[in-house]
């Protein structure tokens, strides 16, 4: 492979190089990329199952005002 570089020009070697070099910066790209994306779909989740917390707690409460509700009913 040395002895077939070694034939080319330098414009040759050097767009062998430089497009070396942008499918080394493409992959690094895309490796951070798609690190980002799992990122923010942990933290998308985790605000996801907060916000299923508060809605919990606002059955429990509605819950609680209901039978409150029916026992101010009862004392009537």
């Amino acid at each position: 492979m040395l002895k077939r570089f070694k034939g080319l020009n330098k414009i040759d070697k050097a767009l062998i190089i430089i497009t070396v070099i942008i499918m080394v910066l493409l992959a690094g790209n895309m490796v951070i990329s798609i690190k980002h994306i799992s990122q923010f779909n942990s933290i998308r989740n985790s605000g996801n199952d907060r916000w299923f917390q508060v809605e919990d707690r606002i059955k429990a409460y509605e819950h609680k005002v209901d039978q409150l509700e029916e026992q101010i009913k009862n004392l009537k």
